[in-house]
């Protein structure tokens, strides 16, 4: 089977499509009888994706291409589309579960309320009627969580397709004398609000007041940089943060061993988020925010707190710095999980599963 992987990013982008795709491709090339190839629809033109399309036996698109999605169809290609991101803006800060034509209704009403001008509205519109006509239009629509699945409220079936990572087999848990000290937790990400930095420096300063000793390494960067290292100075916190800067993804997981944990403060209701799994793969647990797909991708052993709520991030972090052997454990038990359930042998049956032609087989998913 020639298998077709669309994805709308350049190569040399930061994005969690690309990161799926580059750790499920080595996978696929060593099945028998499959070939695989790559196509970027901003980094290629029409023609050269219509021609990819006419190679293919199944296409895999990873974001709303209506031109491959119709090119696809026409030549009868199998189609699989795999959700990656949230399809409505008024599911970006709050969700709240609606039947398909409500959601519809809802988002339609939100973007007239913005009353950002005629143009503006109607390209949102133009982008959300794109969006669903793909939903529609492919042989069987994937998301890359059950959060995703659930909140796009297609009236057709969803299947979870997770995203994959490598995870070493058969490492030990870690040890106390592994970690460094003082204790160390690690936020990586952009520096915007949606991620909630703001939230991660003032549980810190909560922390802090308590005596007790830590660091934070933030490996990132974004709009909002220059105002967080002025929040962690006026907080006192100058000494206790190390601002890394955005770091290549070998480097940041190089960064990794030898924390206590991982925290990641979102605000918006992240698709998934793969620093969990990258996390989990260095046996680090992660401190997640209750929202979208986090704590499902992080897992039940891994603890979460409430969006904004620094009290309760900081009532976990000190929970992990005065018994340090329940962050190893919750880490270990997050290594152990990603590397069952988040396999890139484990993904790559599913989604060839899913590329078969409907006779061929039963479908895996959930």
């Amino acid at each position: 089977m020639k298998i077709l992987l669309q994805h709308p990013h350049r190569s040399e982008e930061i994005s969690g499509v690309l990161t799926s795709l580059n750790e499920l491709m080595p996978e696929l090339l060593t099945r028998r009888g499959i070939e695989v190839r790559l196509v970027s629809t901003k980094a290629s033109s029409a023609r050269e994706q219509l021609a990819a399309v006419r190679w293919a036996d199944a296409v895999m698109l990873n974001s709303n291409s209506l031109l491959m999605t119709i090119a696809a169809r026409l030549l009868f290609k199998r189609t699989l589309l795999k959700l990656h991101y949230l399809q409505y803006q008024t599911v970006h800060l709050e969700y709240t579960p609606m039947s398909f034509g409500r959601r519809i209704a809802t988002e339609l009403r939100h973007l007239y309320g913005l009353r950002t001008g005629p143009r503006y509205f109607a390209e949102s519109v133009a982008r959300l009627v794109m969006r669903t006509l793909s939903a529609f239009m492919v042989d069987r629509v994937s998301a890359c969580s059950g959060f995703v699945a659930e909140q796009c409220a297609l009236p057709r079936r969803v299947m979870v397709l997770r995203n994959p990572m490598r995870v070493a087999p058969g490492l030990p848990p870690r040890e106390l004398t592994s970690l460094e000290r003082p204790w160390r937790f690690v936020f990586i990400g952009r520096i915007t609000r949606d991620k909630g930095w703001d939230t991660l420096v003032d549980a810190s300063a909560e922390v802090a007041a308590g005596g007790r000793d830590f660091r934070v390494d933030v490996i990132g960067d974004g709009v909002d940089l220059p105002a967080m290292k002025e929040h962690v100075a006026a907080s006192g916190l100058s000494a206790r943060f190390r601002f890394m800067g955005r770091l290549s993804p070998d480097r940041t997981l190089a960064a990794l061993p030898g924390a206590l944990a991982a925290v990641m403060p979102s605000r918006f209701q992240e698709p998934a988020g793969y620093i969990p799994l990258e996390a989990a793969s260095q046996r680090l647990a992660c401190i997640v925010s209750r929202v979208g797909g986090l704590p499902e991708t992080a897992g039940p052993d891994c603890p979460a707190f409430g969006p904004g709520r620094a009290d309760e991030l900081a009532r976990v972090m000190n929970e992990f710095l005065d018994e340090p052997a329940k962050a190893l454990a919750a880490g270990y038990a997050a290594y152990r999980r990603a590397g069952e359930q988040y396999s890139p042998r484990l993904i790559a049956d599913e989604l060839i599963g899913m590329l078969q032609p409907r006779h061929a087989g039963v479908m895996r998913g959930r």
